[in-house]
This record gives C-alpha cells, structure tokens and sequence, in this order.
C-alpha cells in the first residue's frame, strides 16, 4: 500500500463523507486486510500520492453494490474549489469577453481560456480565489468600478475527480479596462485577446475553444442573462 499511515487517514475522512451521501451502489473499502488482499490477488497498487495544498491522486478500493466484487478506481481529490473568471467588457450594447492565450504544455498547444486557477492556501473562499487569479493573470483589479458576481460551480470530470470550480462573471466597461499583463511569471500565458459574443460562439462551435470552464461559464451566463 503506498503511503499507508497517510492513506488510511484519508480513507477516514472519506468513509465519512460517504456515509452521508444518497449512494448505495458501491462502498469504500476502508479495511487494511480486505485491501491487501485486493493488491494481491489483483496485482494493482492501492493508496495516495500527495500534493499538498492542492490536490491528492488516490487509489482506492471499491465493492460493487451488485455483484460484490472489489474494484479500484483512481480519483484526483481536491481540497478546495477553485475559481474561474468570465471577464464581460461592455460598450454601450455591445457586449465584448477577455480571454488568456495560454500554452498548455500537456496539449502541447495554445489554446484560449477564461482566467482561472486553484486556490492557495491563504484563500479563505472562491471569491478570494477568483480576485487574485484575476489580478495575477490580466491585471484587473477588483474595485469600484469592477464587481464578481457568483454564476454557479462546474465539475469539470466526475469521473476522475471531485474538482469543483466556481464560476463568476466581471462586467466592466471596456473604457476603464486597465493596461493587460501577466502578473505571476510562473504562468505560461502568452498574452490576451479580446472577442465579440459572435466571434466567441464561432470559436466555440469550432473547437478553437475546448476549455471546459470557458464553456460552462459562457454557457452558464448566457442561460442567466437571457432568462
């Protein structure tokens, strides 16, 4: 079992939060002994990689509601939500929205994204989170003139992790739009660009944006603002 005295303590904290869900179809195997056996008999290794503040890779052990038979399922768990940020520039009716060109070195590409990020360890909520991701990466600063308003959370892959981002839009008139620039050297992004809501459905619909939180809180504003 890798990392044994760490993962049995997460296992703790996660039977507890199991116990409490509105699942009977599988359940956590928390036994040390049944676990052993699994890695045995299976071959397969069990337990967490760690990487704190922000995330753990575990490998637990699961029994099938139905059949009862073990299984592992590999899984990201986050510690906090993070936060991403759709940037609204207006002039006049005209509606305008900030995206990151950022180079995503796992694609190996540049792709678009609204400004986003986990949260530090000094972040006491979402909110928090989103000022200083927003500052960092473009520059714009929370204020008067500027506000978040909260649009709702995404979990951008259920099926991997329990990763819960939460969206917010910033309306700001495009006039007070303060010089652009990358704040945080450790980022790789590469510069930034400004798109109309036509140009934005056009990139959308030909997969120049794939982002999921881009998508979910362009998606996620538009059903707001037209309701």
């Amino acid at each position: 079992m890798l990392n044994q005295e760490r993962y049995m303590a997460l296992l703790e904290q996660k039977a507890v939060r199991e116990k409490s869900s509105d699942t009977n179809c599988t359940a956590l195997v928390t036994d040390p002994a049944v676990i052993a056996g699994f890695e045995k008999e299976s071959g397969l290794t069990v337990g967490v990689l760690e990487n704190p503040p922000y995330y753990n890779f575990c490998m637990d052990v699961y029994r099938a509601g139905k059949t009862d038979k073990l299984f592992r399922y590999c899984n990201v768990s986050y510690n906090r939500s993070g936060a991403a940020i759709l940037v609204v520039l207006r002039t006049g009716e005209e509606k305008c929205f900030l995206l990151n060109r950022q180079y995503r070195p796992l694609l190996q590409k540049t792709v678009f994204e609204i400004p986003r990020g986990f949260a530090d360890p000094d972040d006491p909520d979402a909110v928090s989170t989103a000022i200083r991701e927003l500052a960092e990466e473009t520059n714009i600063q929370i204020g008067q003139d500027l506000r978040l308003i909260r649009l709702g959370a995404v979990n951008p892959d259920s099926g991997l992790s329990n990763n819960e981002v939460v969206l917010f839009v910033a309306e700001i008139c495009a006039e007070k739009l303060p010089a652009l620039r990358v704040q945080d050297e450790n980022e790789t992004i590469i510069g930034h660009t400004i798109v109309s809501e036509t140009e934005m459905c056009r990139m959308i619909a030909g997969d120049q944006i794939t982002d999921a939180f881009t998508l979910a809180a362009f998606a996620k504003y538009r059903c707001i603002t037209k309701e």
